[in-house]
């Protein structure tokens, strides 16, 4: 009993052609636009930026990985760099990230399809959650089957992404060049719009960050218009778009709940999770671990602001990235004679570590809000669950009865290959 090594080259290459052009993009321009005073050319200056801080944050993750050749490389980095707390703590904010982004992908999902029924007025909440929960436990059931059928439904969902996005842009290339006054006066009083302060920019680089990993800037450019062109001109198509959206941004939620999963799956075989979440079912998939994600993601759903939940997600993202850069700094100093197939840049981390500080630390001093303390709080609670966990119930009587229980109920059994965790005891580390 092992996971499944079932994914070859050229589904490891849809794998990360899902996670490279996100569903963000059809959600965070209106936030980044909103964030940047409505200034245009601000606005597309973030979205550069973002992009190069994407490119840099990647180069630096490409050492972790090959430094750490396993599932949740990063974990492992911080668990001998940082410690065992710092390394829960980084699943902590991960997991937490996972749930607010796949429950702002389902309900957009869910806006994409109602919508044509509500046509000049916002589709009501209720029908658009229990939607969205709907989407997101078929997506569970579905990774529940394996990863091989998880591995053929991201090819075709991949092939209706890449034809929407390009049905997008084009529709802005058309607009701009008709020359139509409602598409391109905005663009002219662009200069005269006011300038956003350092705080409204740092929101609008978290906005920017998640879904801006290689999507170009006219998708960006035409999302605020193509829909009002598919309006006018082609009204027929509006379904056409709105089932495209939702198969591009699915397979992204479907990739999301993969490597979610797999997260609790390495955590736990570690001893700082469960021990449930570290079994296979027949399918060789950790249902539990997929089970416990959806749980959580169904609870992130109830709010439902989407610009909200991707600040979040954002936010959460560079708190990660600066436990990351701080931890490679050390590794580097600590162990220069550690194997590594890939260096970066050594600047290039120490801008990623900057990047990270002014993205946190900036809307706390400029606009503190009550908010803030409540992520503190959600950090801190992590700190409590590892105390309880990992050093008082890890190995109680109550939670082997229960996974003994669970175990039974999902059919699932330990798997096999816990042996070659990668530890801080192993490998010299």
């Amino acid at each position: 009993m092992q996971l499944s090594r079932a994914i070859g080259f050229f589904h490891g290459n849809i794998f990360l052609f899902s996670t490279t052009i996100g569903a963000g993009i059809f959600i965070s321009p209106k936030g980044v636009l909103k964030s940047s005073s409505g200034n245009i050319p601000v606005s597309l200056s973030i979205w550069a930026l973002c992009g190069i801080l994407n490119i840099v944050n990647g180069l630096c993750a490409a050492e972790t990985g090959a430094t750490f050749p396993r599932s949740a490389a990063v974990y492992f980095l911080l668990k001998r760099t940082l410690g065992s707390c710092v390394a829960f703590l980084h699943v902590w904010i991960k997991l937490f990230g996972y749930f607010i982004g796949l429950a702002a992908q389902s309900l957009l999902v869910a806006s994409s399809l109602i919508q044509p029924f509500y046509a000049g007025c916002s589709p009501p909440e209720l029908p658009k959650k229990c939607l969205a929960l709907a989407i997101l436990w078929s997506l569970g059931l579905l990774n529940i089957r394996g990863v091989k059928t998880v591995s053929w439904f991201q090819t075709l969902s991949s092939l209706v992404k890449v034809a929407i996005l390009c049905f997008i842009s084009l529709a802005g290339i058309v607009l701009l060049v008709m020359g139509r006054k409602e598409n391109v006066s905005r663009f002219e009083s662009a200069l005269d719009a006011e300038l956003p302060d350092a705080s409204q920019i740092a929101e609008a680089i978290l906005q920017g960050f998640y879904p801006y990993v290689g999507s170009t800037v006219l998708v960006n450019i035409a999302d605020s218009v193509a829909a009002t062109w598919v309006d006018r001109v082609l009204p027929s198509m509006q379904w056409v778009v709105s089932l495209g959206i939702s198969a591009s941004v699915i397979d992204t939620s479907s990739c999301g709940i993969l490597s979610g999963s797999r997260l609790l799956y390495a955590v736990s075989q570690e001893g700082q999770l469960p021990l449930i979440f570290s079994m296979l079912n027949e399918h060789l998939s950790p249902a539990a671990a997929v089970i416990q994600l959806t749980l959580l993601t169904s609870i992130a759903v109830i709010p439902s602001n989407m610009t909200n939940l991707l600040k979040y997600v954002g936010l959460a993202s560079w708190a990660l990235t600066g436990l990351t850069m701080t931890a490679l700094i050390k590794l580097r100093y600590q162990h220069p004679d550690l194997p590594r197939p890939y260096k970066a840049w050594l600047p290039m981390i120490f801008v990623s570590l900057v990047s990270s500080a002014f993205l946190i630390f900036m809307p706390i001093i400029q606009s503190p809000k009550m908010e803030h303390i409540y992520q503190v709080v959600f950090v801190l609670s992590g700190v409590l669950y590892y105390r309880l966990h990992v050093h008082l119930n890890q190995h109680s009587v109550f939670s082997e009865k229960i996974t003994c229980y669970l175990q039974l109920l999902f059919n699932m059994s330990p798997s096999e290959d816990q042996q070659n965790c990668i530890s801080t005891e192993k490998h010299g580390l």
